[in-house]
């Protein structure tokens, strides 16, 4: 058997990351067939292109329902590729939020049904081949992975117990043919090595992640630039928008740089009834920098922004974002929980550009069937005696006054709930997130 010299082996990394001349493919629901994936005659799925993918390819995907190859209701990329949604079925124009809908679900009681990530763009082994040739040869190939107008919809993928749907199954109901409900992002991208990561102009809603697992994963590597950009993300478990590191050096040096801009996040539930570390709008890691302006993070069941990493992360700026409705604080900072009102004075954390961050109420527009659901669920509130919140004028009250309820009064908690994630449909979502809230907050239609 022969064995590769070091030589050679370095001459086939090189091969295997050096930028090449990169493709474009097509994807469409209604017309598509065959692997070809040309525009004009393109695949029906992006899973039919998959082994062609290449570092730098791009797909660009028609209106839609996609539900995966053989309803797999999953797709994973291990290269850096980018993923391009909302065209005509003839790809000369977009309008993701509107005409063009490309939307990714599943069938939870597929043969194929696949319970991970609805989209994964994940070059992690990439990665390592590129540093191990820029290790050798000095020479840096930098990639920018892009996913833009995707709406993931994981009603579908999800497993709900009884038939009027108001309540999701963890578990698998084997009798049934039901699988369990997913519990990973809707979208994650680890970015390339020394390059860029865009996620923009997606929707995602329905998405029962883990209490460690954003809706939107955003994963930092080694000298990477990070933007999460104008997307609505609604009606989710876990977290709403979550800023990974994969990459933690000794120092600050080459840590992602992570910008969070212009999104909408709302209505983020924790994971279970009982749970006490999930229901965050927004997270980050650690070794991370962190810029996060002119987002909403709203209607939390825990926390509108958690930091849980106290003085491991080198920069963080929070400036003119809206919170509101947050039920135990906007803001929390290793074990400190503070109110928007308070944050710019008494966190350690936040750098000197964190102004001009407003609280108060917002109203909704989302239809009276979701409201009426959502606010007869039960919250077990397990911190509510704590004497260190400073969550002033925030709380579960909020949520009924700015969805247009009347206040009640605080009752004993219950260990359980009748509903829990209700789905709720894409066009109410879309209302809460086609305008800015007060004119300036949050994501529009792109």
């Amino acid at each position: 058997m022969r064995t590769l010299t070091a030589g050679a082996l370095l001459g086939a990394l090189v091969l295997l990351t050096s930028p090449a001349i990169a493709k474009d493919y097509y994807v469409s629901a209604k017309r598509g067939k065959g692997k070809r994936g040309t525009k004009k005659k393109p695949s029906k799925n992006l899973g039919n292109v998959l082994k062609k993918l290449q570092p730098g390819d791009t797909i660009h995907v028609a209106g839609g329902v996609y539900l995966g190859r053989g309803t797999v209701g999953a797709f994973k990329a291990l290269v850096p590729v980018s993923i391009i949604g909302g065209y005509s079925d003839d790809f000369s124009t977009r309008d993701p939020w509107g005409a063009h809908k490309t939307i990714f679900s599943g069938v939870n009681t597929s043969k194929n049904f696949e319970g991970g990530i609805r989209i994964a763009i994940n070059p992690t082994k990439w990665n390592r081949a590129e540093k191990m040739v820029f290790v050798r040869t000095k020479k840096k190939s930098s990639y920018h992975v892009v996913i833009d107008g995707i709406i993931i919809d994981n009603s579908g993928r999800n497993r709900y117990k009884g038939k009027d749907k108001v309540k999701i199954g963890r578990m698998a109901d084997p009798k049934r043919g039901e699988m369990p409900t997913p519990d990973r992002a809707g979208i994650s991208v680890v970015a390339p090595i020394y390059g860029k990561a865009t996620i923009r102009n997606c929707i995602v809603i329905n998405v029962a992640g883990s209490p460690k697992t954003g809706a939107i994963s955003m994963w930092g590597s080694q000298e990477t630039s990070c933007l999460v950009e104008n997307n609505l993300v609604v009606n989710n478990t876990g977290v709403g928008i979550f800023a990974y590191s994969g990459f933690h050096p000794s120092s600050s040096k080459g840590q992602p740089k992570h910008v969070i801009k212009n999104n909408t996040v709302l209505f983020t539930w924790k994971y279970d009834p009982p749970s006490s570390d999930s229901g965050h709008a927004f997270r980050m890691d650690s070794d991370t920098d962190i810029v996060a302006t002119n987002n909403v993070f709203a209607c939390s069941d825990m926390y509108g922004v958690m930091n849980g990493n106290k003085s491991k992360i080198k920069k963080l700026t929070m400036a003119r974002n809206l919170l509101a409705g947050n039920v135990h604080a906007d803001y929390r900072e290793f074990n400190l929980k503070m109110g928007v009102d308070a944050w710019e004075d008494d966190s350690d954390d936040l750098s000197d550009d964190s102004e001009d961050n407003v609280g108060g109420t917002i109203k909704i527009p989302v239809s009276d069937a979701y409201k009426k659901l959502y606010l007869g669920r039960a919250i077990i509130d397990r911190n509510a005696k704590e004497a260190d919140i400073k969550a002033a004028k925030s709380g579960a009250n909020d949520l009924r006054r700015m969805l247009g309820q009347p206040v009640k009064g605080e009752g004993k908690a219950d260990f359980s709930s009748d509903v829990w994630l209700h789905p709720i449909k894409l066009d109410d979502a879309i209302k809460a997130g086609l305008k800015q809230y007060r004119g300036k907050y949050g994501c529009k239609k792109p």
